[in-house]
């Protein structure tokens, strides 16, 4: 009876095992076996319920591929033929498992694991009958098994498994029942990288620089990985602009003079009024009044739309509109694309969405409106490393934008980290989708 109660004790412990990190690949496993006599083609079932001898298992397992494990286990006991003779057992294994939820056979997301391993070692065992000992051995003993692995969590695990026992001397069936944990890996800085395989384990750092933080040559405050000018400071996107026209010295045509999209001012004066084509409401008409001729009192009061913009001045004389809009409905266009998603850990931009980029910038050199580009990523890596993350990857798609011709006055950046996440960060397509950066339209 105590056997028995043994073996439930063991089957409710591991419901109480937590989870481990992702990176941890090694298990300490544990299990209760009941060994028999007979041949493999025989099945004893009711040998297998008795619990008449109780043995023990106690091992280690290593990760080595995503098929492939090994593991090293000592094990203890008894077998037992229901009372007529029985060996009091101890020996050491080494296996190689072959796991058939690798991806390639079945799906590596299943909490299922059906596996075959084979493996050797060695086995010391005293045979006793009823009249008295045998005597005592040590063999060389073979081991095919085939079992079934339960993942709970990242950290631990159930198994059954049956195995047959071949030596010189004597053979038997294996039945065990166990369960499989792993001990959590320290990882001072709390970036998601454990020490041993951080080079920087006291200071946060993504895993793309090995968990050591970017440096900042330039201490401009901006991150050598985020800065397009690394060796030299400054305020957009780390690099200078020495005339604060908000157009980089890198991509500013007129770096000495403030001026509007590609840094040079506009002076061109078409109409010869002395005011620039630029802030001349009427370019080819010369004019005083913003740009344009004076016009007769009584005609600048009718609005035919009523939106407050009298006809001379509006472009949309008979639709309500705006007067920044000069009298015309604001135009909001359908965008060709309004998610783009990222590899792991990466904020570079896919090529499938640089021809939808393409077309977004085309048209808002068409249409006049702003955009909102919020930065997102999975739960995988450090709370500071994702929030870094998620700005580099809003800031990867102004930049693209930038890079097309885009005033950065027309785009702004958001970072949310692991916030909001739009699919489950359990599985791997849901942590995909979770990867991402969202376009939106907003009002200036």
């Amino acid at each position: 009876m105590y056997r028995t109660l043994l073996f439930y004790c063991f089957l409710t412990t591991t419901i109480l095992v937590q989870g481990q990190t992702a990176q941890e690949k090694t298990f300490f496993n544990l299990s209760y076996d009941n060994n028999q006599y007979l041949s493999i083609l025989r099945v004893p079932f009711e040998n297998m319920l008795s619990f008449d001898a109780a043995s023990f298992s106690l091992g280690f397992e290593k990760y080595l591929s995503e098929s492939l494990n090994l593991s090293a286990t000592g094990s203890f006991g008894e077998v037992t033929n229901r009372g007529n003779s029985y060996a009091k057992i101890l020996g050491f294994h080494v296996d190689l498992k072959y796991k058939l939820n690798n991806g390639k056979l079945l799906p590596a997301t299943w909490r299922f694991g059906p596996y075959v391993s084979i493996g050797a070692g060695m086995i010391n065992f005293e045979d006793i009958t009823e009249g008295g000992a045998e005597g005592s051995m040590t063999e060389l003993n073979i081991s095919p098994e085939v079992g079934i692995d339960y993942r709970l969590s990242t950290r631990a695990k159930l198994f059954i498994s049956t195995s047959y026992k071949i030596n010189s001397a004597i053979r038997y069936r294996e039945y065990s029942a166990g369960f499989g944990f792993s001990i959590k890996s320290r990882d001072n800085d709390k970036d998601g990288i454990i020490n041993s395989r951080d080079n920087c384990p006291d200071e946060a750092g993504p895993e793309a620089n090995n968990g050591c933080p970017y440096p900042d040559t330039d201490n401009d405050g901006v991150i050598d990985d985020e800065d397009l000018c690394p060796t030299e400071p400054g305020s957009i996107n780390g690099c200078p602009d020495k005339d604060k026209d908000g157009v980089a010295d890198k991509d500013d045509k007129c770096p000495d003079e403030a001026g509007k999209d590609n840094g040079c001012p506009i002076t061109i004066d078409t109409d010869g009024d002395g005011i620039p084509d630029a802030e001349d409401k009427c370019p080819n008409e010369a004019g005083t009044v913003d740009g344009c001729p004076e016009e007769d009192p009584a005609a600048a009061l009718v609005d035919t739309d009523n939106d407050g913009v009298p006809d001379n001045l509006d472009d949309c004389p008979t639709s309500k509109g705006s007067a920044e809009n000069k009298g015309c409905p604001a135009i909001i266009p359908d965008l060709p694309v309004n998610t783009v998603h990222f590899e792991s850990s990466s904020a570079e931009i896919l090529p499938e969405y640089a021809k939808l980029l393409d077309q977004l910038a085309e048209l808002m050199t068409q249409y006049d409106f702003n955009l909102e580009l919020r930065g997102y990523a999975d739960n995988t890596g450090g709370e500071l490393y994702n929030m870094s993350l998620s700005k580099r990857r809003a800031d990867g798609v102004k930049s693209y934008l930038m890079n097309k011709g885009i005033s950065s006055g027309r785009i702004q950046t958001k970072a949310f980290g692991i916030k909001f996440p739009i699919a489950n960060n359990d599985t791997e397509n849901g942590r995909s989708l979770n990867r991402r950066t969202e376009l939106r339209i907003v009002s200036k």
